[in-house]
């Protein structure tokens, strides 16, 4: 599941997996669907509409990266 936090630049989610989807959130107003992958430090923003996105660190992928 995607947890919301605070951002400035954009929102800020937390996501267990190696990958993450982002459509903008906005329904019709939002950007095309994409698929992100998670980079080395754990994190992707999205190109589109600037929400950050970070594995979960009690995740499986968190552990392949370390």
């Amino acid at each position: 599941m995607l947890k919301p936090e605070n951002n400035a630049g954009g929102q800020s989610h937390t996501h267990s997996g190696k990958r993450v989807s982002c459509d903008g959130g906005g329904g019709a107003l939002g950007h095309p669907k994409i698929w992100l992958t998670f980079g080395e430090d754990g994190t992707v923003t999205c190109p589109y509409c600037s929400n950050d996105f970070a594995s979960d660190v009690s995740s499986n992928f968190a552990s392949h990266t370390s």
